[in-house]
């Protein structure tokens, strides 16, 4: 919330609309990162927490087979992640600033995916707090640099130059502080049995990462195609301050998701179920509050810069009502994943494409009155569909760990 609200307040004053464009354009595509997780760092985690626990495999098999799957995906993903977003950076641009910022962006995703695997190592085996204070002072850092460099370059360049400042320094710290045991005890049987379950799950996480990627952050890439960079600034602008909403929202379920799998694990499930419903709770009251300044402020304050930077129409209604249902899918998606089970991927991706389908359609037929339409639509079906999982799997009513070995 406080890195995101940074550069939503310094944007509108030191840089032009066509850079307000590009600068959202680029955190969408770098966005991309998260397919290159699709799932990964979660499963980590839930791996790990299950062997802290005596459970499945070592705490050594588990660092030993992801480390490799890690270095993997830097070496191969993020390669084409940036030829991704070169190909369509160019549709709208030529300058050189905007490739240079793109590739400076994309590495440092990687510098960050590569930090947050050791962090969610950690998350596994209950250091949880400590995992906390490396991520806020990734976005503390970042925060700092960016009032530094939006000022200063006043340029786009400010986006990747703060991630960057503020990524190379927690890694160093957390170099010192955070260590892990790398070795090749995996080998034989054990190496091919966490192989064929983390792969397996893998393939069914990925197609709830590409959904959610396609569902959300491919809105801003859409309309810079259709609309052009001043476009996709407004856009961009408007879904950011609603996910710096929401991500302040999910603050109280993001924070016990560590203590939710642990739970699972120890097949204290009715505990896990009674903190999952506070989490929502608060999540749920946080983010109305959160919606309800935001309109208080665009109606008495529509003067300001900042609202002539964003969409103040019925977007903002379709945005608020489909992040909401978003809160709601991801708190019932909590205990599904911690169980090890991924039955949210073809839900996940299928109304990420009808969203998407639906943003064409009415950039076509409305120009920008309607572009969250398609958003609201697509998480409404998510919700149904979610629900329906949820509820004929009856995962209200388990008592046990059983659950987990129902897994589909």
């Amino acid at each position: 919330m406080l890195y995101g609200g940074a550069f939503l307040l310094l944007i509108p004053v030191y840089l032009s609309v066509e850079d307000q464009g590009f600068w959202f354009t680029l955190m969408a595509l770098g966005a991309m990162s998260r397919l290159a997780d699709m799932g990964f760092l979660n499963l980590v985690m839930t791996y790990n927490a299950h062997a802290n626990v005596g459970k499945d495999f070592s705490e050594r098999e588990v660092i030993a087979y992801t480390v490799l799957w890690r270095n993997q995906v830097i070496k191969f993903v993020f390669p084409i992640i940036f030829i991704i977003g070169v190909l369509l950076l160019s549709f709208q641009s030529r300058s050189t600033l905007v490739f240079f910022s793109w590739i400076w962006y994309v590495v440092t995703l990687a510098i960050i995916f590569f930090l947050f695997h050791k962090l969610a190592l950690l998350e596994g085996r209950g250091e949880i707090a400590r995992s906390h204070f490396h991520k806020g002072l990734l976005y503390l850092l970042a925060t700092f640099f960016s009032f530094l460099f939006i000022i200063y370059f006043q340029t786009i360049l400010a986006l990747p130059a703060s991630l960057f400042m503020a990524a190379i320094s927690v890694y160093f710290f957390s170099k010192r502080s955070i260590s892990f045991k790398v070795d090749s005890v995996l080998s034989g049987e054990r190496r091919k049995k966490l192989g064929q379950e983390f792969k397996l799950l893998i393939k069914k996480t990925s197609l709830s990462w590409v959904g959610g990627y396609i569902g959300t952050q491919g809105i801003v890439p859409m309309v810079y195609l259709v609309l052009g960079p001043a476009a996709s600034g407004l856009v961009g602008m408007t879904l950011n301050v609603f996910v710096a909403i929401q991500n302040f929202a999910n603050v109280f379920l993001l924070s016990i998701a560590p203590n939710i799998t642990k739970l699972v694990a120890l097949g204290q499930i009715q505990e896990a179920k009674s903190m999952i419903n506070r989490g929502l709770l608060k999540a749920l009251i946080t983010f109305l509050l959160g919606v309800s300044v935001f309109l208080i402020f665009s109606i008495f304050g529509s003067n300001w810069l900042i609202f002539d930077r964003v969409l103040i129409d019925k977007n903002v209604y379709f945005l608020a009502l489909g992040f909401l249902f978003q809160i709601a899918i991801y708190s019932m998606a909590m205990i599904m994943r911690a169980c090890k089970q991924e039955p949210l991927g073809p839900m996940s991706f299928y109304s990420g494409a009808i969203g998407l389908i639906l943003l064409v359609f009415a950039m076509v037929a409305a120009g920008q009155s309607f572009i969250f339409v398609g958003f609201l639509i697509s998480s409404f079906i998510a919700l149904v569909w979610t629900a329906y999982i949820f509820y004929r799997k009856n995962f209200l009513s388990f008592s046990s760990d059983d659950l987990c070995a129902r897994g589909e």
